[in-house]
């Protein structure tokens, strides 16, 4: 019979811990929802499990109920790895394991500003000392330097977000403006879901380095594993492992004007991708109740109307993972939904010719012509896509086969990138 494992948590229905664990060994592991922290101890002592993982709001919380620490698990004040060496439960702490991993890709820092200084601050703390990096400033709520105070740090050239500010499902917040820190080069958060914050997708439209905390993530697990299994795994499973998540849990986004086939490559390509499928436009009118005709021709509703019903339903669909949307031709024409498109999945310009593109059931295209919306919209198309796919082809004969081996190109080119990041 398999070890049995498991992670300790409060709402686990979004945890990505046991597709990664499946890359480490052949072990059972399990999502353990603990509703109240009085009902943990029953959870630690149950000798069912080997071990465990724990998140939040536990890592604290389960110190009591460790006969032992670890010192990674002492220095940080946080255990996020549990378990058992001679009848004795041992608390560990292998995020310090992860946050070593996203230290290995930065060059040495001259000042480090850590946000936030809860449960994740500790290993971020004892992975900087371990690396000999003592030029470090904690900013929290209510300590020394704070956030009425943050102009003292301006100097900072890397910034480490520990707090949980823009993770799902509260996506779109950031914990402060990045655009005042002068010398900035380096900006790491460890939410991995999104997998870009809102406060990397700031860092990235000034030009600076980004890191999510999806490698973290796997490299801790990894780590954990180890001590469970009593084994060394090779440092190369990390990269290949998050290269496997992001394929699988990231969104493909497509853009383009209206008419250039954006819908027809999407259907096929979440059946080549084995991801849902989902048309903007569709859950818009579903949203609505009423037809996208109907609403413009509709004086008391018109495009704004459309356009703020676009935005909520889209606001709530970019959350999910693993699926392709396909969004309206007009959906890039508001800047709020820029970073809908960006925060969890690769975007991709579907790139057709003017002449080509049909105008059929369109109220904007039919009403102002299309070269006239192309000239607005083509440079927001050009500097939001990853990747950008021609579609100028017309697919007659073997319609469904000639589309089939087009998706199956673009998909190489997703790969592709995903392999880049």
């Amino acid at each position: 019979m398999a070890d049995r494992f498991g992670l300790i948590g409060k709402t686990l229905e979004h945890s990505f811990s046991p597709e990664i664990h499946k890359n480490f060994g052949n072990y059972e592991y399990d999502l353990i929802e603990v509703a109240e922290e009085k009902d943990l101890e029953a959870v630690i002592l149950n000798d069912e499990y080997k071990g465990f993982n724990v998140t939040i709001p536990y890592k604290k919380a389960v110190i009591k109920y460790c006969d032992k620490l670890t010192d990674k698990a002492k220095i940080s004040g946080a255990v996020n790895t549990i378990y058992r060496d001679k009848g004795s439960i041992v608390g560990e702490n292998t995020d310090v394991d992860g946050v070593m991993y996203l230290l290995n890709q930065i060059k040495k820092p001259v000042k480090i500003l850590i946000l936030g200084s809860g449960g994740a601050h500790g290993a971020v703390k004892a992975a900087l000392k371990e690396k000999n990096i003592s030029d470090i400033v904690t900013v929290s709520r209510r300590g020394e330097n704070n956030y009425k105070n943050l102009d003292r740090h301006f100097d900072a050239d890397i910034i480490i977000n520990t707090t949980p500010v823009g993770m799902y499902p509260n996506n779109g917040a950031s914990p402060i403006d990045i655009g005042k820190f002068r010398n900035l080069n380096t900006v790491i958060d460890i939410i991995y879901n999104p997998y870009k914050t809102k406060l990397l997708l700031d860092a990235d439209k000034e030009g600076i380095k980004t890191i999510s905390g999806l490698g973290m993530l796997v490299a801790q697990a990894k780590a954990a594993s180890e001590i469970w299994q009593g084994i060394k795994l090779g440092d190369d499973l990390i990269d290949s492992v998050t290269l496997k998540l992001l394929r699988k849990t990231q969104n493909v986004v497509l853009i383009g004007m209206p008419g250039s086939g954006k819908s027809s490559i999407a259907k096929i390509m979440g059946r080549v991708m084995k991801k849902p499928f989902y048309d903007l436009d569709k859950e818009v009118v579903k949203h609505m109740g009423k037809s996208i005709q109907e609403v413009f021709k509709d004086d008391s509703l018109g495009e704004a109307y459309f356009r703020d019903n676009e935005t909520e339903v889209f606001r709530e669909l970019s959350k999910k993972t693993g699926v392709v949307i396909a969004t309206g031709g007009g959906t890039i024409t508001r800047e709020e939904n820029w970073p809908l498109i960006k925060q969890n999945g690769v975007c991709v310009y579907v790139k057709r010719d003017v002449s080509l593109l049909s105008m059929k059931g369109r109220p904007i295209s039919q009403k102002r012509g299309v070269e006239a919306i192309f000239s607005e919209r083509a440079i927001i198309y050009e500097e939001l896509a990853d990747i950008v796919i021609e579609n100028n082809r017309v697919f007659k004969d073997n319609y469904f086969t000639e589309l089939y081996n087009y998706v199956h190109k673009v998909k190489k080119d997703i790969n592709q990138y995903y392999k880049n990041l």
